[in-house]
């Protein structure tokens, strides 16, 4: 079979009706974007998104789009600028396999929406559409130089397709589109996303350049048709290895199922070990001048992310963005704390010797196993081993090198971790040898992979730890966590109460549950200007302290 361009997708994505959207998908964009807006309070009183708030209004755009919280009226574009800066302000946004769509998916959908005078049903329709899509653009280049948040093209797709359902596009200029936007993908820098304001505009730039695409496309303009595959396309530029069987699948295997929302500002990686710190002091706030050291295992993801951070962000650092992307400060506040709220994080400065001490005794260590696990709760979705051998092993063997390349600070530990990290990575090697040599002999002569078996409703999103608190009193607390709060494989009644609770913070109990009683299918035919309505407020938390190096 061919690999889709934008053409097929934009195809599925015109013709789909909320009808066709199973009602456990649309529970799980409900909850998408509760978290999303409850987001949005936090970062729009931050000094950077205090920036972004008046830089939008300085294009004194005019229009019907809700600039959150404040309630100022702009336009789509103008409006988005702002939003998803905010949303991406403290990482308290939320994720999904494979990419933190929300930014562009909630936010592109509830804009356009207001403009066009569309109901929250069509709303949730267009943010279901813009995940599947942008999802799957995250997974087709999973294999390449960026990861995660950094994945910023996805929100190129994800506000053109949204924005070309509520305008009521053609599939061939939905696909014009999506192909406009991607001429010019973005490509976001190690240090300026770890070690700068500029972070915020990750997600904010493309969902701009997203919907300024559709409104060419709905104008005549023309994209290439095969910008995703050309040997000098996307793919070739963006992947070491593009896994084009991940774009297809479409209506069958829905993505959206597996939107996993954060409870703790912060990069997801930081979710287990929080958990788990809290697990293990039971909430309750400890000082740090108790405290002897605390251990932390967790997986290569959690440790990867520790050096990326550190890179960029100078040991004595505290601003958000270098708690955000650290195990070790963040546990060191949670622990302190008794939780850990964008509010907290802001403040940590208040208490920056204390926050210090605690963090420099605070050992992280990559574990094996818990990676073997995390990559099992990823297969119970897609199988992994069997896409493995149908992309081609001596293709992904290949592709080592490169990784290496792009990855090197992650692969290439500190002196001081060399031999013990030799160990794990010779386990995970020759635990990756025998996974992929299992699949050499299991696909051998069997179907080849399927993206439209895949079952997202199994998907677990395991960044799991284990956490040891010694005291200086001798006693030791311990506190483990398979799957965080909010992530995929937990209960989806939970991940709802847990949401709800998140923007109750920011808006007040009553005003959240009617919030999320208009998401329902009961309130769901009313416009979605009149759901932004409910969100206007001042922001709550006021600080003059930047939230970046």
């Amino acid at each position: 079979m061919a690999a889709p361009e934008f053409a097929e997708l934009a195809e599925w994505a015109c013709s789909v009706r909320g009808d066709d959207i199973p009602d456990r998908v649309l529970a799980a964009a409900r909850s998408q974007c509760l978290s999303v807006v409850a987001s949005i309070y936090s970062g729009a009183a931050c000094a950077p998104g205090r920036a972004c708030q008046q830089a939008a209004l300085a294009l004194r755009s005019e229009g019907s789009a809700t600039l959150l919280p404040s309630g100022h009226r702009v336009g789509a574009m103008a409006a988005v600028l702002a939003n998803s800066a905010f949303s991406m302000a403290h990482d308290f946004d939320d994720y999904m396999f494979l990419g933190h769509t929300g930014h562009s998916a909630v936010l592109a959908s509830m804009a356009v929406g207001e403009q066009t005078g569309a109901s929250i049903q069509d709303v949730l329709v267009a943010q279901v559409v813009a995940n599947e899509l942008a999802g799957r653009l995250g997974a087709f280049v999973a294999i390449g130089p960026q990861n995660g948040q950094m994945w910023s093209h996805i929100h190129l797709a994800g506000a053109a397709i949204a924005a070309a359902r509520l305008y009521g596009l053609s599939a061939a200029q939905a696909a014009d589109a999506m192909s406009i936007a991607f001429y010019m993908p973005p490509y976001a820098l190690f240090p300026g996303f770890f070690g700068s304001d500029a972070k915020l505009l990750t997600a904010a730039l493309p969902t701009a350049i997203g919907l300024y695409a559709a409104a060419l496309a709905a104008n005549g303009m023309r994209g290439a048709a095969d910008i995703l595959h050309h040997r000098q396309g996307f793919g070739a530029r963006f992947a070491f290895v593009p896994l084009a069987e991940l774009l297809s699948g479409l209506g069958s295997a829905w993505v959206t199922e597996s939107v996993s929302c954060k409870i703790y500002p912060g990069c997801a990686y930081i979710d287990g070990p929080v958990d788990a710190a809290l697990a293990a002091s039971g909430g309750e706030p400890i000082a740090a001048a108790a405290v002897d050291r605390v251990d932390i295992a967790a997986t290569a993801l959690t440790a990867g992310m520790e050096r990326l951070g550190e890179s960029a962000a100078p040991p004595s650092s505290l601003e958000p963005i270098s708690i955000n992307f650290s195990a070790r400060r963040s546990v060191a506040l949670a622990l302190m704390r008794g939780g850990l709220t964008p509010a907290q994080v802001e403040a940590a400065v208040d208490d920056a010797a204390a926050v210090r001490t605690l963090a420099s005794r605070t050992r992280l260590r990559e574990s094996a196993d818990l990676t073997a696990r995390m990559f099992e709760g990823l297969s119970r979705a897609v199988p992994l081993p069997s896409l493995a051998w149908h992309v081609g092993l001596d293709r992904l063997w290949s592709a080592r090198h490169s990784i290496r390349g792009a990855y090197g600070s992650v692969v290439q530990p500190a002196s001081g971790e060399r031999r013990h990290r030799r160990l794990n990575l010779h386990r995970v090697r020759n635990g990756a040898r025998l996974a992929l040599g299992a699949a050499r002999v299991l696909a051998r002569g069997r179907q080849p992979f399927d993206m439209a078996a895949a079952d997202f409703g199994r998907l677990e999103f395991r960044f799991a730890a284990e956490v040891a608190v010694h005291l200086r009193s001798g006693r030791v607390l311990y506190g483990t966590v398979d799957i965080p709060f909010g992530a995929a494989g937990r209960p989806a009644a939970e991940q709802r109460a847990l949401m709800l609770r998140k923007l109750a913070a920011e808006i007040g109990a009553d005003d959240a549950e009617a919030v999320a009683a208009m998401l329902e299918r009961a309130g769901a035919d009313a416009p979605v200007s009149a759901l932004t309505a409910k969100l206007i407020r001042e922001p709550r938390i006021e600080t003059a302290q930047s939230s970046a190096t």
